[in-house]
């Protein structure tokens, strides 16, 4: 009992000798750009001034699922030869 006492009084003291951290609120990139394989490259350099832009801007649709798959699905018909996407549950159906 006495060890677990110990070991306690240790953690708290070195929580409490931690110094807080400070979040950076200038020059951000946006994570989910960068990490993005749909957004082109320009979008995933973007570099945010403040938090505030950055926080406007992830809540814009643009991260969303649907947004993301019709990204995806252009991407793909710019890259078929024939300029049609083909369905990747059904691709004999045109």
């Amino acid at each position: 009992m006495i060890r677990i006492c110990k070991e306690w009084h240790g953690f708290v003291k070195h929580w409490i000798d931690r110094t807080n951290s400070t979040v950076k609120n200038e020059d951000l990139p946006c994570c989910l750009c960068v990490d993005n394989r749909t957004s082109d490259k320009v979008v995933r350099s973007k570099i945010w001034r403040s938090l505030s832009k950055l926080n406007a801007y992830l809540k814009e649709s643009t991260h969303t699922r649907e947004e993301q798959l019709r990204r995806a699905s252009k991407i793909q018909k710019d890259n078929a030869s024939d300029g049609k996407a083909p369905c990747p549950s059904y691709p004999e159906i045109e």
